[in-house]
């Protein structure tokens, strides 16, 4: 699932990179910190998600 939601994570930053980058006059710097910022902010909130359904007792699946 965590998996998952970063290589999600990752597509989806990586096109709102790309856009902010080539149509709204990004920087290089700033449009690859929007990519990293979307990949893990989808990763934190599947994993937030997960321990919010599971509770934080529970272990987590490997």
């Amino acid at each position: 699932m965590a998996l998952m939601a970063f290589l999600f994570g990752s597509v989806l930053g990586f096109f709102s990179g790309l856009v902010g980058w080539l149509f709204m006059d990004m920087s290089a710097l700033t449009a690859f910190s929007l990519y990293l910022s979307v990949s893990f902010a989808c990763s934190a909130l599947a994993m937030a998600s997960r321990i919010a359904r599971r509770g934080f007792d529970a272990p987590l699946p490997e």
